[in-house]
């Protein structure tokens, strides 16, 4: 895979999920916090770019194994991590604000 294309595939994939939590939180709450629209953002490059790293261990694993195989441990990890915070972000959206009660 050239770079162009893998570029391509961070760029579509990236913009999807960022679009995706965009319109969700207009949908559900009217408004979109602009430092969570742009950690979504950079969490799902990060996400994108970690299966890359993985798959670019098997290539690294022709010249060092080692080094190939803690890559792509690497890419594993980078990937579950920011797949995490996209999901807790997404999850945020559902949740329900908690009203404050008066007292008589």
């Amino acid at each position: 895979m050239t770079q162009i294309e893998q570029g391509g595939i961070e760029i579509v994939a990236t913009g999807a999920v960022t679009f995706a939590y965009y319109a969700l939180s207009w949908a559900i709450q009217r408004d979109c916090d602009n430092k969570k629209l742009g950690w979504i953002a950079v969490s799902s490059l990060g996400a994108v770019t970690g299966v890359f790293i993985f798959l670019g261990g098997f290539e690294v694993m022709k010249l060092s194994v080692l080094n190939g195989v803690w890559s792509s441990v690497a890419g594993v990890v980078i990937t579950l991590a920011t797949m995490t915070e996209i999901i807790k972000e997404f999850r945020c959206l559902r949740a329900e604000k908690i009203k404050p009660t008066t007292r008589d």
